[in-house]
C-alpha cells in the first residue's frame, strides 16, 4: 500500500506495442525486479483499431490494480486472476483464470464461462472468446484441475463417470481416479472468481443475484473432458445456454452414463453441440450421449463443411479438413459456428 503505480503507453499508437507499470516505492526500495516488486505484470498490445490490455495479478493489493485495469484507455480488458486470490484454498491447475470484457462492443447481459479438456489452459478457448466478446458478452476462462482424462472411467465400474463428473463439478467425494475437495470444485471456482470480479466492479456484479451467479445469463462452454463437467453442473442450475465442444465422452460402448438421464434444470432447448466428424473419441458416441442429455429426443443435426456456413441446430458437425477433429472444433474457420452457438436466438 506504499507503492504509487503508474501506467506508460507504448509511444507507437499505430503498430504493435507494449504497455508497462512501473512501481515507485515511497520508502526508497532498492532495484525494481520481478522478485523486488509486487508479484505482477501488465501487458498491452495496441493496433489503429482495438488495443488489448492484459494484467496478470498475483498479490494481496487486488483492489488498487483493478481500479487501475479499467480506468486504462483499453477496449479489452483481460485480467489473469491466480486462482488463489478468489480463495487462498483454491490452487492453480494449469494457468490463470482469464476475465475479459470489451467496453467497445455494447453488452449484451450475456457472461460466457468457458471449461476446457485435459490438461488444458484456459486460453485455450481464445477464438472462441474473441467471438464471444464481438457479440457483447463478458466471458471468464475457469481454471480446474483437468490432468486425469475422462476416458479413464470406459474401463473402470459402471458409475465411474458419475463419481467422477460429481468430484471434479461440485466436490462430493467418491471417485476413485480424482480427489477434488468442494473447495477446488469447478462449482466453487465459478462462484468464488464472480464475487471476486463483482465485489470490485458493479458491471460485473450485474452477474450475481442473492450473493450467488445469476445462471439465467451464463452461457455455459466446455470442450472435451470440460463438456462433460459443463452438462453435469447443467443438471443442478438453469443456464441460458449450454454449448459442448467435442464432447462429452461419458460412455461405455453403446452405454452412457447413467447421470446424463438425471432430471436437469437447463432445459433440453438450451442444449448445444460442435462435433467434428473425424473426432478420434467418437463422434457418433458424442451423439449418442447429446441425445441422452436431451431426454433421449432424436437431434436435428446440421453439418459444415468447407463450402457451407453454419446453421444454428442442437447439433453441428463440422466436415472441414482437419488434422485433429478434436481440436480442431475450438479453432478457425470455425467463427461462423462460433457466432451462431454464441449470438443466435439468444
Amino acid at each position: 500500500k506504499n507503492a504509487v503505480l503508474t501506467l506508460v503507453k507504448h509511444p507507437h499508437l499505430r503498430r504493435p506495442g507494449f504497455s508497462r507499470l512501473s512501481k515507485r516505492s515511497t520508502r526508497g526500495a532498492g532495484p525494481e525486479t520481478p522478485e523486488s516488486g509486487m508479484g505482477f505484470a501488465l501487458k498491452g498490445s495496441m493496433s489503429p483499431t482495438r488495443q488489448v490490455l492484459t494484467i496478470t495479478l498475483s498479490f494481496a493489493g487486488f483492489a488498487a490494480l483493478f481500479f487501475l485495469t479499467f480506468s486504462a484507455h483499453a477496449e479489452v480488458r483481460r485480467l489473469e486472476i491466480p486462482p488463489s486470490l478468489t480463495n487462498p484454498a483454491i490452487f492453480q491447475a494449469t494457468s490463470p483464470h482469464l476475465a475479459l470484457r470489451d467496453d467497445a462492443v455494447a453488452a449484451s447481459g450475456f457472461l460466457v464461462i468457458t471449461l476446457g479438456g485435459t490438461n488444458s489452459r484456459t486460453s485455450d478457448f481464445h477464438h472462441v472468446h474473441q467471438v464471444a466478446l464481438s457479440e457483447g458478452h463478458a466471458v471468464l476462462g475457469i481454471d480446474y484441475p483437468n490432468n486425469v482424462i475422462s476416458t479413464t472411467c470406459r474401463n473402470a465400474a459402471p458409475n465411474c463417470f458419475d463419481q467422477f463428473r460429481a468430484e471434479v463439478a461440485t466436490g462430493v467425494a467418491g471417485s476413485e481416479i480424482v480427489q477434488v475437495d468442494a473447495v477446488n470444485s469447478i462449482l466453487n471456482r465459478i462462484q468464488s472468481l464472480v464475487h471476486l470480479l463483482a465485489n470490485r466492479d458493479e458491471r460485473w456484479g450485474g452477474f450475481m443475484k442473492n450473493r450467488s451467479v445469476d445462471w439465467n445469463k451464463v452461457i455455459l462452454m466446455g470442450h472435451s473432458q470440460g463438456a462433460g463437467h459443463a452438462a453435469y453442473l447443467a443438471k443442478f442450475v438453469a443456464v441460458k445456454r449450454l454449448v459442448l465442444f467435442a464432447g462429452p465422452q461419458d460412455a461405455h460402448a453403446d452405454e452412457v452414463a447413467s447421470w446424463t438421464h438425471l432430471p436437469g434444470k437447463t432445459p433440453p432447448d438450451h442444449i448445444f453441440a460442435f462435433l467434428h466428424a473425424k473426432d478420434f473419441f467418437d463422434a457418433k458416441l458424442q451423439l449418442k450421449v447429446n441425445e441422452a442429455l436431451h431426454e433421449g429426443r432424436k437431434l436435428e443435426v446440421s453439418k459444415v463443411d468447407a463450402t457451407t456456413s453454419a446453421k444454428l441446430s442442437h447439433v453441428i458437425v463440422s466436415e472441414r479438413p482437419a488434422q485433429d477433429g478434436h481440436h480442431a472444433v475450438l479453432y478457425p474457420p470455425n467463427e461462423d459456428v462460433f457466432r451462431e452457438l454464441l449470438g443466435a436466438d439468444l
